[in-house]
């Protein structure tokens, strides 16, 4: 199904310089497929061209005017020739964004301010004729509004919820009425003091960064922002707006189709806020996000190997990060590992004298700086003392007691040793029931940071594969 617009104008290529270069635009998206995005430039007379893009660098963009009268703003990265000749250049883009409407000043300095943010991989377009599932629980066809979610800050209202847009599409040789389901997040806050649009979609973009981190947990999808419509509002004439829009190219991974953490009816409760406050309070917030990061694209990619490693980074990234908040990350302190350090070296180079080890000396040497790694405490004592300090519950990863705990962690880390250095030594029959149980702690350690322990919250299916492996394994 494809939802094509398209449409040309005359523009001007800016450089740094503020030097403006004539052009004809053509841009080509898609409605709601946030990955296709085209923008093409024909520039007449090429040898002037050529000495223009030599001083593009760090803000390259174009200005101009749709057919319709509305301005418009193309940002972009880098571009590529597709056709050059002395009299005329043919430009293709890779674009970052596009605000279509003004990007200006707002001419008026008391109001509202509106955002209604179109989220992408949550889920993506589809076509439905009865309930089904997503990270928000069931929906059905028609919306009720208790159906959203929603909280308040200082700053802003929240609501984010499930809607519909219904569309014809050519579907083969015949054209189809199709329901299209995406998730929106309504933002609302007050106008204090005039801003300039560009300027306010960056500060909106910094303030649904940690909302889209937790989402991205819960629904364990890599979830982004496609599509930001503004509406600006006078308080002194309701009659009195502005509109504009930022769409932007993004290219998802393959939908992971994995059951969430929660439900709607249990995020409706406020643990989605809790969740996002916490996760903002944290002294570890930037390792979570990349945690977060790593977890999505474990569920997302297509081979295993991948999945397993990006597992393994979020679970090392975690783990570490954890242990030094907790300060058992150490089994000495500096002095303390500095004054072994001086025997160490001492009895190692006694060692070396009298086994006749001279002439290797790079390999004595490396010998000496592998010492350096006894300060840090085993990632197994690590993992272990995570679990216990935070009463994590493992009774549905492994049938087993405590003290076989420390057995079931280490053999992850060995496998994980080999699969990064001895690949070949790797037994791949174990690959998927680590990678299970390995995102299964990761998410577990995330949530304990964030003060969430209520296992009995958690959506009935989120961890059914985890128990079914338990159970296939007993």
């Amino acid at each position: 199904m494809n939802f094509p617009i398209s449409f040309a104008f005359n523009g001007k290529l800016i450089n740094d310089k503020d030097e403006k270069c004539s052009t004809l635009v053509l841009i080509e998206y898609d409605k709601y497929d946030p990955s296709v995005f085209n923008c093409t430039l024909t520039i007449e007379n090429g040898e002037v061209l050529s000495d223009f893009l030599d001083n593009l660098s760090l803000n390259p963009r174009i200005v101009g005017e749709l057919p319709n009268g509305r301005p418009i703003l193309i940002r972009y990265w880098d571009y590529s020739l597709t056709t050059y000749h002395t009299k005329r250049t043919v430009v293709a883009l890779h674009v970052n964004d596009c605000i279509i409407g003004p990007f200006g000043t707002v001419p008026f300095d008391r109001g509202e301010e509106l955002y209604d943010i179109t989220l992408i991989n949550a889920p993506a377009v589809a076509v439905r004729s009865s309930t089904f599932s997503s990270y928000l629980g069931e929906v059905n066809r028609k919306r009720s509004e208790d159906d959203s979610i929603s909280w308040e800050t200082e700053e802003c209202n929240f609501n984010i919820a499930n809607y519909y847009e219904h569309d014809t599409s050519q579907i083969g040789l015949d054209r189809a009425d199709v329901q299209i389901e995406f998730t929106k997040l309504i933002l609302r806050k007050k106008l204090i003091a005039q801003s300039r649009i560009e300027q306010a979609f960056i500060q909106v973009e910094e303030q649904i960064k940690d909302l889209l981190a937790i989402l991205s947990l819960i629904n364990r999808k890599f979830i982004q922002w496609h599509k930001i419509e503004a509406t600006f509002r006078d308080k002194q004439d309701d009659k009195k707006f502005l509109r504009s829009e930022k769409r932007r190219k993004f290219s998802p991974y393959r939908d992971s189709r994995r059951e969430p953490l929660f439900v709607q009816a249990t995020l409706k409760q406020g643990y989605l806020h809790e969740l996002i406050q916490a996760y903002q309070k944290s002294e570890i917030k930037s390792a979570i996000e990349k945690a977060i990061t790593y977890l999505a694209a474990s569920y997302e990619l297509d081979r295993l190997e991948p999945k397993l490693l990006m597992a393994y980074s979020a679970f090392e990234s975690i783990v570490n990060n954890l242990s030094n908040k907790l300060g058992i990350s150490r089994c000495l302190s500096n002095n303390q590992f500095k004054n072994l350090k001086t025997e160490l070296i001492s009895v190692v180079d006694d060692f070396c004298e009298n086994e006749s080890a001279q002439g290797r000396k790079v390999f004595i040497e490396g010998l000496k700086d592998k010492l350096s790694e006894i300060k840090t405490r085993p990632l197994r004592n690590k993992v272990i003392d995570i679990i216990k300090s935070n009463s994590i519950d493992y009774s549905d990863i492994w049938d087993l007691h405590a003290d076989e705990l420390r057995e079931k962690i280490q053999g992850i880390i060995n496998r994980r040793n080999k699969l990064i250095h001895d690949v070949k030594s790797a037994d791949p029959d174990f690959f998927y029931p680590d990678l299970v149980r390995v995102r299964t702690l990761c998410e577990r350690f995330i949530l304990a940071e964030l003060g969430f322990k209520d296992y009995s919250l958690f959506w009935a299916l989120a961890y059914q594969e985890t128990r079914m492996l338990r159970e296939a394994t007993k």
